[in-house]
């Protein structure tokens, strides 16, 4: 009855990676990267959440983490470009015809890392 909602390429469920500076290109005060990627029961991306941690273990999407750099105000974009970008014909969500651009290597690797599993066999 009506019109078939349109189907994602991923598998529901989140997903998760974390990745180390050790593997990446990282800023001096970085020591890793986390991802969460949300799927829904249509194979849509729904939600990306990054977060970028210090040696200390501090989050630099806290306030208190030199606040003029927007780290926080990046991420977000990142993630709402990520999510908005979807079905441009790409193979993990991003798409640079879309002007979806990950230049923060430990977010990108982090996605990717994360994606891998939620991609159907």
């Amino acid at each position: 009855e009506g019109i078939p909602i349109e189907q994602g390429e991923y598998l529901e469920g989140t997903y998760t990676a974390t990745v180390y500076s050790t593997e990446y290109t990282a800023y001096a005060d970085e020591e890793y990267t986390e991802v969460t990627i949300v799927v829904d029961e249509n194979g849509w991306i729904i939600s990306v959440y990054f977060e970028a941690f210090l040696f200390d273990g501090t989050s630099k999407d806290t306030i208190g983490y030199a606040p003029w750099l927007g780290w926080d105000v990046q991420s977000t974009s990142i993630s709402d470009a990520i999510v908005d970008a979807q079905g441009w014909d790409s193979e993990d969500g991003i798409d640079s015809t879309a002007g979806v651009s990950i230049t923060i290597s430990g977010f990108e690797l982090a996605f990717n890392t994360a994606i891998t599993d939620a991609v159907a066999p």
